[in-house]
């Protein structure tokens, strides 16, 4: 209603920080004053913001504060920059190989699309201010660029072809010449944070999932030339490839691959992995959905259990992609077995064998859920999730080998926020817990919370 009501209903749920507006410093003396909330709620506001700047040592003197001393020499640092590399490599997502990766070296290559060539925009809008030592991008290699180095003995192309949004920029028939010149087409699309255009920002918001502008049908296009094709997609909200998806499947894309925003060393990154340098790819961490999910949620309710549901924990519908999900250069078989002896002391502990049976070394993830039963769904007088992730782990294999990987849950791990907020344990009802990569029915676990 007014600006008194939003501080104290701001104040009674709990959020502590206000951002893009002023109403605490206006309002709140207000909303206390007519005893829409009470001092003590913002005093415990304040408390819990403060804390933080307390612990970061913002009030001691500055010779007390470790992040003085931080030398100048640490800014960009080697071990900093590898880490970028690494972070770059782990979040890459191959969502499709039909055989086409990895690349052989000294083929030739047309790299095409509107992040074909892109530097700033490989970052999302929120980064140091300081990518490059000289205030300009050049540090950052565009994917062309990283492709054309990785691509030892060949000849890389590049053309945009295709505006983020607008028309063709180059016009498209150059990218179509490219690629037709080539015998590997990679097709760089997505969104962008910058200005122009504003594709994704904040308080700048799309309202479809669709590849912006002319993108699609610039896809469509040059895939329609037959020239084997990597797509690979950078963004950072989801992105909906239907149309693309349900082409004929002589004219689809070899391989898709999600890159989200990779940032300083995404290039090389992208570059390392379809060429086979590195084989570290990650999984989904968020859903990706068909094209007609926002006609079917309000994107102003924000209940996740509503149906079709909002994530993966309650996404009733067929994904494009669903959460967990991603591929590798090998091939991968997990094998999954329970320590039965273990839930006598309270913690149900489960070991998973991975082995790689492909021809490269590589790295897998292994995904542990719990998946409360249809039972308790059912029962529960509150939403209850499809499942919840409840750990992970990374794991090196080398081609012909195994590694084991061990996971535990305890007793709260199958805990379940019921309508008030509280966390409820809900013995005898199943839980099932589960791994990726498991294909075999056997390797999904039943815990009964009581047990433990």
């Amino acid at each position: 209603p007014n600006s008194s009501v939003a501080v104290a209903r701001t104040l009674l749920n709990g959020t502590d920080i206000e951002a893009g507006s002023s109403y605490f410093n206006s309002s709140a003396a207000d909303a206390i004053a007519s005893g829409l909330v009470t001092e003590e709620y913002l005093d415990a506001a304040c408390k819990r913001t403060l804390k933080q700047r307390f612990e970061l040592g913002l009030f001691d003197s500055v010779d007390k504060v470790e992040w003085n001393s931080i030398p100048a020499e640490a800014i960009g640092a080697a071990e900093h920059q590898q880490l970028s590399y690494e972070a770059a490599l782990q979040g890459l997502v191959l969502l499709k190989n039909d055989g086409i990766l990895p690349l052989r070296k000294g083929i030739k290559v047309a790299v095409v699309g509107p992040h074909a060539e892109s530097r700033q925009e490989l970052f999302s809008d929120y980064y140091g201010n300081e990518v490059c030592y000289n205030h300009t991008w050049d540090c950052v290699s565009t994917i062309a660029e990283a492709i054309n180095m990785t691509n030892v003995g060949g000849v890389t192309l590049s053309e945009l072809g295709v505006q983020f949004v607008g028309g063709d920029d180059g016009p498209i028939d150059h990218a179509f010449d490219a690629a037709l010149a080539s015998d590997v087409l990679v097709i760089a699309v997505g969104t962008t944070a910058f200005q122009p255009p504003d594709l994704e920002h904040e308080s700048y918001d799309r309202n479809n999932l669709q590849l912006p502008g002319l993108q699609t049908e610039a896809v469509i296009s040059l895939l329609r030339l037959k020239v084997p094709t990597i797509l690979v997609m950078i963004n950072g909200g989801p992105l909906a490839i239907d149309s693309i998806l349900n082409l004929e499947p002589e004219i689809q894309p070899k391989a898709i691959i999600e890159g989200f925003f990779p940032g300083t060393h995404g290039g090389r990154a992208i570059a390392a992995s379809i060429f086979g340098d590195e084989n570290r790819w990650g999984k989904l961490p968020t859903t990706i959905y068909p094209l007609a999910y926002t006609a079917e949620v309000q994107m102003h309710d924000y209940s996740m259990s509503k149906a079709p549901g909002r994530t993966h924990r309650y996404y009733t519908g067929k994904p494009l992609f669903p959460f967990g999900f991603g591929l590798s250069l090998t091939n991968f078989t997990t094998k999954c077995s329970e320590n039965r002896a273990s839930k006598k002391a309270g913690v149900a502990s489960y070991t998973c064998e991975v082995a790689n049976t492909g021809a490269m070394d590589g790295e897998e993830v292994v995904l542990m859920y719990v998946k409360p039963s249809p039972e308790l769904r059912n029962d529960a007088d509150h939403p209850v999730p499809l499942q919840n992730l409840k750990g992970f782990q990374r794991v090196f294999v080398a081609k012909g080998e195994s590694v084991t990987v061990s996971f535990d849950l305890a007793r709260d791990d199958f805990a379940l926020v019921n309508g008030r907020g509280e966390r409820v344990i809900y013995e005898g009802y199943a839980h099932y817990v589960s791994f990726s990569g498991c294909e075999d029915a056997s390797d999904r676990f039943s815990v009964d919370p009581k047990e433990l």
